[in-house]
Formats: structure tokens, sequence, C-alpha cells
């Protein structure tokens, strides 16, 4: 069965200051809330860079965080042509 969406990935890093392993619960959730919100900011100019201007829009995200470092991928979705 076909879809009648094409889908691709788009990944963010984000370097840490301090390890995860080291912040309290509070710093955890405001460090990954100050990343997601700076990823978001700027995710349109992103998609248009990566995968051009044709319908993309954002079927999902995900957030991970490890040491030094929160991943951040997005799937995005078009109509097929």
């Amino acid at each position: 069965m076909d879809s009648r969406y094409e889908y691709k990935t788009l990944v963010e890093f984000i370097h840490t200051e301090q390890p995860f392993g080291l912040q309290t619960v509070e710093e955890q959730r405001a460090t990954i809330s100050r990343g997601f919100r700076v990823v978001c900011d700027s995710l349109p100019e992103m998609i248009v860079k990566y995968h051009g201007n044709e319908g993309w829009e954002v079927n999902s995200h995900s957030i991970s965080a490890t040491g030094n470092l929160i991943v951040i991928s997005f799937l995005i979705q078009r109509l097929r042509t």
C-alpha cells in the first residue's frame, strides 16, 4: 500500500555546557526547553535549506539527551506529487 505522503527526517544536535548527569531535574527541563525553542524557531529555515520549500510540514518530533548533547529529530511530510 502506497502512502499519500513522502517522509524525510531532520535532526539537530545541541551541545550543553554541563552533562545531564550532573544537572538537577529542573535544570535538565530548562536546558531541553531552551534548546527545543531555539530549534523550533529556526525550523522553517532548516526545512527550506535541506529539503526545499515545497509543502513540508512536521509530522512528529523526538527529543533525547545524553552526556552534553541534546538530539532533536523531526519527521516531516508532504503530499506526494
